[in-house]
């Protein structure tokens, strides 16, 4: 018996039940402490590095209730900038509108009042697109019932790179946070005043400048080492420390990859009938590099040849002053990681090793 049916790391894609969120303690404190004021944040991480199960977290009614957001006022509506790339503003107020409709509804079925202790404010919406005017006044409604709404746009890259938005779009958002009791989080790989929009005048929008920028990164050691542990104690295997302290040898502090290494050495853990011997390192490595390989292609493609070359040579490249800036882009993107000797790399590709 493998063990697949009970294996705890089986989480690939974004994390939605609050029991496999792990970590981020302090990420999840400041954003909530800045959203409860209706303050803009702007999330930014590399790939897969969970800021998507991050927006799910803070849009978790018991978890920000826990930080003074009462559910009763808070609102999150949840949006997937890959889904909004080919509509046109209206139709993305309409996806925006019916989003937070939805999270309205399903926050009244835990309520017998309804969400902010009313009834749902009846808003009648035309069919098709929406326009500015008829979106406005909806919010119109909801805020003066005292609700506060937080819209939470996902891969916002795509949104900017829409090229049916100029910057009048992302203007009228900025108006309303400005009338009304409405927030935005956002979460992209790079700074959003970094992205490349479809219209170069977009970044004109004073949209830009409201938002606090709060960087995702690696887990530390000791986080890491208790995802291990926390999880293989969720399904009632003891993993011994040799075994946990090698998983975060080979993943790193990375959560995906923590997932990925966890997963195989549950399996192996299971086949061996609950135990553990040196010799299965090797085979667990094998196991997690025929997984993981294809994310590490990912990372090492997307680099400039300077980047790459001051990641296969990072144990020179990283006391070279003039490589300060690839090695700092190489920390953001999550590659590499500080230790007491200086800088570690996460990344191995056969084409690394062989150039």
């Amino acid at each position: 018996m493998t063990g697949s049916d009970s294996n705890p790391f089986f989480h690939r894609g974004p994390i939605r039940q609050r029991d496999y969120f792990f970590n981020r303690q302090r990420e999840v404190s400041q954003v909530l402490g800045l959203l409860r004021n209706l303050q803009n944040v702007a999330l930014v991480g590399p790939r897969r590095i969970g800021k998507t199960s991050l927006l799910f977290h803070l849009a978790d009614p018991a978890i920000h209730a826990g930080h003074g957001l009462s559910p009763d006022q808070y609102v999150f509506a949840y949006l997937d900038g890959e889904e909004l790339t080919e509509l046109d503003a209206d139709q993305i107020r309409r996806a925006m509108m019916e989003e937070l409709v939805a999270a309205l509804e399903a926050s009244s079925r835990g309520s017998a009042r309804g969400a902010g202790g009313h009834e749902i404010p009846s808003v009648v919406l035309p069919e098709g697109p929406l326009g500015y005017r008829a979106f406005r006044q909806a919010v119109r409604q909801f805020t003066q019932r005292g609700l506060k709404l937080i819209f939470c746009f996902d891969e916002f890259e795509c949104l900017g790179a829409n090229p049916h938005l100029g910057p009048g779009f992302f203007s009228s958002l900025r108006g309303l946070a400005g009338q009304f009791d409405v927030a935005y989080v956002t979460a992209s790989k790079t700074l959003i005043q970094a992205l490349t929009y479809a219209h170069a005048e977009t970044l004109s929008s004073p949209f830009f400048n409201i938002f606090a920028h709060l960087h995702l990164g690696l887990f530390l050691d000791d986080d890491a080492q208790g995802l291990i542990e926390q999880l293989a104690a969720k399904a009632g295997v003891p993993f011994p420390s040799e075994l946990g302290d090698f998983i975060v040898e080979l993943a790193g502090p990375h959560p995906l990859l923590l997932q990925i290494a966890g997963f195989h050495a549950f399996e192996l853990w299971q086949v061996r009938g609950g135990k553990w011997e040196e010799g299965d390192c090797d085979h667990l490595r094998r196991r997690f590099m025929a997984e993981a390989e294809s994310h590490f292609e990912y990372y090492w493609r997307h680099l400039t040849d300077g980047d790459r070359y001051t990641l296969a040579a990072l144990p020179l490249t990283q006391e070279d002053e003039a490589r300060r800036e690839a090695i700092r882009r190489l920390e953001q993107a999550c590659l590499i990681r500080r230790t007491g000797q200086g800088y570690t790399c996460l990344l191995y590709t056969s084409d690394a090793a062989d150039e």
